[in-house]
């Protein structure tokens, strides 16, 4: 993962140094003067970083049901177990009334 890491952030800053030509960058009233690169690169980033974020947010929420799921599993089996529990009982009770 960190070889990924490092050959990508390579990769952008050869990017960055070979796409100087300068460009101004308009959004609504705003503008600003920088080179291709960053123009490029930097919202590319931007965008990174949102999907990390939104994307780590879905995990954490599908690690919390997936624990609440876990749970909800264990009870219902210590449950179970208990009924069947009750029913060997049950069963032995009848049958030494059977055999009385």
């Amino acid at each position: 993962m960190i070889i990924a890491f490092v050959v990508l952030a390579v990769l952008f800053a050869v990017f960055v140094l070979e796409n100087r030509v300068p460009v101004t960058v308009g959004f609504l009233s705003w503008r600003y003067d920088t080179n291709v690169g960053l123009a490029v690169i930097v919202p590319l980033i931007l965008g990174l970083v949102v999907g990390f974020g939104m994307s780590w947010g879905k995990q954490q929420l599908l690690r919390t049901q997936l624990r609440n799921a876990e749970a909800r599993t264990k009870a219902a089996e210590a449950k179970l177990r208990e009924i069947d529990r009750q029913r060997e009982i049950a069963s032995d009770q009848q049958d030494q009334e059977q055999e009385r």
